[in-house]
């Protein structure tokens, strides 16, 4: 059986930054996948990059994939807000939502944020530097 793996990244209420970002990551992950761009419930824009097939038997695949595509998303240039990073994962949350879900400290795996969104949430715990301007959950809370 095969999983589909993907990272969903929320670039706030700018649909032009979604679509500028999304192949900007498809050409850094050095797998096959796809891209997908969508508007959320509370108007958040999003591109999915979703790579298909994963087996499910390699969970040192998944586990190097997660960590190469959040690495990926930590070394960006290009503005977004949060970035989820797992199996099967799509528009998991709203911008509202992952504040409510932070704010009462249910944090999940997968999860990146820009450090000035992090420290304007009032630098909740539970995360750790992802490069120079990001933390993240990791794969594991």
């Amino acid at each position: 059986m095969a999983w589909l793996f993907s990272l969903s990244v929320e670039c706030g209420p700018n649909p032009d930054a979604a679509e500028r970002l999304g192949p900007a990551l498809l050409a850094r992950v050095e797998v096959p996948a796809r891209l997908r761009t969508f508007n959320d419930a509370a108007g958040g824009a999003w591109v999915s990059l979703i790579v298909e097939d994963i087996d499910e038997e390699d969970i040192d695949a998944v586990e190097a994939l997660a960590d190469r595509l959040r690495l990926v998303l930590a070394t960006t240039s290009l503005p977004f807000r949060f970035g989820l990073a797992g199996i099967e994962v799509d528009e998991v949350r709203t911008w509202p939502e992952l504040v409510e879900d932070i704010g009462e400290g249910a944090l999940f795996g997968g999860v990146v944020l820009h450090s000035a969104q992090w420290k304007a949430l009032g630098a909740p715990p539970g995360f750790a530097p992802l490069g120079d301007h990001r933390v993240s959950t990791g794969r594991d809370t």
